[in-house]
């Protein structure tokens, strides 16, 4: 579970977890369409974090014109702490806002959860 001191031990601007949930109650719920989502968690510069999610297709159509990343479907999981995709989700994707759903994806103790920059 993540607390202040861990997000403090981190280097600045690291991605520490990543993953896949879908857009609805039980995920990352932004409008609840039940699409699937990738996310990323990132350290910020400060001392504060993240999360930033966007639709697995939007992703993929995104970077998919870029040779290294050429995937029909999807982009393999490992790739998600990849710059580009880093890049792709903080400049386009959207930045969750409901501390409900931050800490479904990334659990954590109030202390790190004050930490949320929203």
């Amino acid at each position: 579970m993540l607390n202040a001191k861990m997000l403090n031990d981190m280097p600045p601007d690291c991605v520490f977890a990543t993953g896949v949930t879908t857009d609805s109650p039980t995920g990352a719920n932004i409008n609840g369409t039940g699409r699937k989502m990738c996310w990323i968690a990132k350290r910020g510069t400060i001392n504060d974090w993240a999360i930033y999610v966007m639709f697995v297709d939007e992703l993929v159509t995104t970077i998919s014109s870029l040779e290294q990343f050429d995937f029909t479907r999807q982009v393999p999981e490992e790739y998600y702490n990849h710059p580009l995709v880093v890049a792709t989700l903080m400049s386009i994707g959207h930045k969750l806002v409901s501390l409900t759903n931050v800490a479904r994806l990334v659990p954590c103790e109030i202390d790190a959860l004050e930490l949320y920059r929203r």
